[in-house]
This record gives structure tokens, sequence and C-alpha cells, in this order.
């Protein structure tokens, strides 16, 4: 069964109906969500995985949906061909465009905000504007990510603008914003704005200080923080099929394809809507880069924790001594390194000629000097920095 669901949809079994690959990049993130959240089959022969519907439901979210329990179920009868009960994955790629109609169960229906979904409208708003002048703007809403993928052209940032904007002064202030956002009218616009976020990227080698700076991230400047190793981590003890497939190709000696890394953040990320997101050992390649670029759009900025070798040797194996981790050890950590400086600069490099801000750090001092250094960089970030 292990290897069966793992390999499934990449090499559908005899007994399937129709064979089904992954085309595009999108596909293969479609795909790799989908094993995220099946079932694996019950008959050892033919596992062939499957979506219940409370898995379906939380893939809805991951896509980011708040969908009813009615949306669910007539998803449920639209996917479900032959009535066995179970989504498989044929029948889910027939009737994908019908999860596109996304649905916010919530506001959409009628257009009244809980004090709960006030907090995080007024979180988003804050998220938006991006120089903390009170107003959102055009300049502001070009290139917004979302936790469904994709972004914002300015063409689209203007249209948004046009429809909120009452005293026509080219910007949105808080209540025009609470105004369209809670316009059940204008239920896209809502959920399109109110699922942005914006993504700042930490790079470094192995025992560069990235996760202590993500701490802080966290505490300081009201963000969220996704770190790609635990990511993986814990879709591999999950048990779900994308985690096996995942061990079976670590297992290997293999390195996993941008689209699985992409299924496991957007998987996530539908939970961070309308916030800063540190993105941590994300992207480990150029190739990464280019597929966050192309699915959800380009970060905010970069922060590059610069620390020779020798200094994070030291501090890996001092780690190891510390925690009892079996992977902190020197060859380990200097086969990490390997891997590192082959893709590393590749990586920055890319990030740099695609004009995304990348800011170096001395990552040899103290975490506080680091943090410093971060806050003179005079980034957006600045201004929701707190420093008591």
């Amino acid at each position: 069964m292990f290897r069966c669901c793992s390999q499934f949809i990449r090499h559908r079994g005899a007994g399937a109906a129709t064979r089904t690959f992954a085309t595009t990049k999108q596909d293969e993130v479609t795909r790799d969500l989908f094993m995220a959240f099946c079932h694996a089959g019950e008959d050892e022969h033919n596992a062939e995985p499957y979506l219940s519907i409370s898995d379906l439901s939380d893939l809805l979210t991951a896509l980011g949906e708040r969908p009813s329990d009615r949306r669910v179920a007539d998803l449920v009868k639209e996917f479900d061909r032959d009535g066995d009960g179970k989504v498989q994955y044929d029948e889910f790629l027939r009737a994908k465009s019908s999860v596109l109609q996304r649905e916010d169960s919530t506001l959409a229906t009628h257009g009244i905000p809980t004090d709960e979904e006030l907090d995080h409208i007024i979180t988003s708003f804050g998220t938006l504007d991006k120089n903390g002048d009170g107003f959102v703007c055009v300049d502001d809403l070009t290139g917004l990510l979302s936790t469904v993928g994709g972004h914002l052209s300015r063409e689209e940032a203007q249209h948004i603008i046009a429809i909120a904007d009452h005293d026509q002064d080219d910007k949105l202030n808080i209540h025009e914003f609470l105004g369209v956002v809670t316009d059940p009218s204008h239920a896209d616009l809502s959920w399109r704005l109110r699922s942005g976020f914006r993504a700042v990227l930490v790079i470094g080698g192995p025992g560069s200080g990235k996760g202590l700076l993500c701490e802080r991230l966290v505490s300081k400047a009201n963000m969220d923080h996704l770190s790609s190793g635990d990511l993986l981590r814990e879709e591999v003890a999950s048990g779900s099929a994308l985690g096996r497939s995942c061990f079976a190709t670590m297992s290997e000696g293999k390195l996993l394809p941008s689209s699985t890394i992409m299924a496991m953040l957007k998987k996530h990320m539908a939970g961070h809507p309308g916030h800063y997101v540190a993105l941590d050992g994300f992207p480990r390649s150029a190739d990464n880069c280019r597929d966050f670029e192309d699915l959800m759009g380009a970060p905010e900025c970069a922060f590059y924790i610069d620390v020779p070798d020798d200094v994070m040797v030291e501090r890996i194996l001092k780690r190891g001594q510390e925690s009892g981790r079996s992977d902190d050890n020197l060859d380990t950590a200097k086969e990490r390194l390997k891997t590192f400086h082959e893709q590393g600069k590749p990586t920055l490099d890319y990030l740099k000629n695609s004009g995304v801000p990348v800011y170096q750090l001395d990552g040899t001092q103290t975490p506080e000097h680091v943090w410093l250094q971060l806050i003179n960089c005079n980034t957006p970030l600045t201004k929701r920095i707190v420093t008591t």
C-alpha cells in the first residue's frame, strides 16, 4: 500500500478507468495537495487514494475558502460520479473547476462580520497598508500575494480601488475597506483582499540563525512563521499519501520537487491570510524561487544571514550535543553546507535579478545585533516592529 499510494498519481494502476498526469506546475501542485489530504485506499492491491467529506473540506480551506457544509456536500455529489461516497483523483480533476468558484460561507452570505472577523479585517488592512500611512492605494495592492495562489496585477488593484473609493481620493481608508469586504455583492473582491498576505524570505546556511531571527519576527513584528523543514517533518509524521511519498523520495537520497514544497506551503498558508509570513528554509534553489513567483507572486524582500562555514559547523555540532539531534554531526553538517553553497548563490542571484530586495545580515554577531541590523534595513517591516 505504501508504494502504491505514493506513486499512484504519477503512475495509475491497471484497474483505473482513466490515466491522468500532471502537465503544468499548477497541476503538479494540485496533485500534491490532493495527496496531502487524501486517505489511502483500503484495498492493498489497488490502494487508490480518495477524499472523504472532511478531507474535501480541509482541502478547500487550504485553497482559501471557509466552505459551508452545504457547499461541501454539493461538491461531493458533483465529484462522486460512481456514488461510492469517496472522491478519487480523476473525479476530483473532472470537477475541479467547481472548486475555483470559491465561497466564503460567512461574509459572502450575510455581510455582517463577527468580532473575530472584524479583528481579521483590521489586521488585513494593516498588512495591505505597506507604509503605515492609514490608507491602501494601488501601489499597496499591486503584487499582493494570496493564500490560494496568484497575485494582484496593477489593473486589478486599480479596479478594486475604483469600486471602493467613495470619496474619490484614489485610496481606501479603513471605513471604505470595511465596506467593500463586508458587501455580499463584492464577495469575490472580499475574498481576494482578505486572503492577501506578504511573504518575507529568511535565507541562510545550516546553523546561521534563521530560526532565532524568525522567532523575533513573530514576537516583535507580529508575523507568522512557516519553516519548510518543520512542514516536511509534519507531513511525513501525518502519514498522508504526500508524506509517504516524501519519505520514500528522501530515503532514496533524492531532492523533493518544487511542486511538493509548494503544495505544503499552500496547504499551511491558508491559515495565515491577511498576515506577513516569514518563510524559513524556502526557497532552497532558483527553481523554488521561479515556482513561487509563477504560482504565488514575488516576496516582499529577503534577509540573507551570512555566516562563515567554520562558524556554522561549530554551531551545528554544539546544537547536536545540546539537543541530541542525530543529524547534527560533522559529516551531515559538511554535506548540508555543500548543498547550501551549490544552491544558495543561484537562489540569491535569481532573487536580485527578479527585483526582490535582498538584505545581507552579518550572522556572526549576537542575535540581538543581527536583529538591530534587520531594523536598520528600513524595510516595510520597520513600521510593524515593537521595540519594547
